[in-house]
């Protein structure tokens, strides 16, 4: 198909056309694709690097999480009631790196469950910050005692975000 331009205007006019058209094409299959893969290995390599970041955490952590791990090993085979204080004293410290205060605490009696291990209540009330309450369940739930939040209430007190919570947490071990 052989296109005759009259004028000069009509020249002038297709090759606008045809090098938009041509621009357009390039654009579309030869520039958008470049940023779209750049995109999605910026994100890749961000991912990467925040899960190397955690394991690098994970790594600095090590000593502590190998202490915790020997320390628990050893309350295995302790009484019911070193169970308990050992438990109770752990939560003091899991509260106070969490930056919440203990108001009262408290253990229930003990309970049988299914098989040989026992489950023992505690009733803990606090006071702080919802940041500290978010450490704090976080730190319960991953602990090496077995900790379990079976309830939990929280109260708003005052205008400085203050808030009370109570917890009922349950602790199991083996008799």
């Amino acid at each position: 198909m052989k296109i005759k331009l009259k004028s000069r205007r009509e020249k002038i006019i297709f090759s606008i056309t045809v090098g938009v058209i041509a621009c357009a094409v390039v654009f579309n299959y030869l520039i958008i694709p470049v940023f779209e893969r750049d995109s999605r290995l910026t994100k890749e390599i961000s991912l990467a690097e925040a899960k190397l970041q955690r394991f690098r955490w994970l790594l600095s952590q090590k000593d502590s999480l190998n202490e915790k791990y020997n320390g628990a090993g050893s309350k295995l085979g302790a009484g019911e009631d070193n169970s308990v204080m050992a438990a109770l004293s752990e939560l003091e410290v899991l509260a106070k790196s969490s930056g919440i205060r203990i108001v009262e605490i408290r253990p229930e009696a003990s309970s049988f469950t299914r098989g040989q291990s026992r489950e023992s209540l505690i009733e803990l009330r606090a006071e702080g910050q919802i940041q500290g309450y978010i450490r704090f369940m976080y730190e319960i739930e991953s602990s090496l005692s077995l900790f379990s939040i079976k309830k939990l209430q929280i109260v708003s007190r005052g205008s400085a975000g203050n808030l009370e919570a109570r917890f009922t947490i349950v602790l199991f071990f083996s008799p």
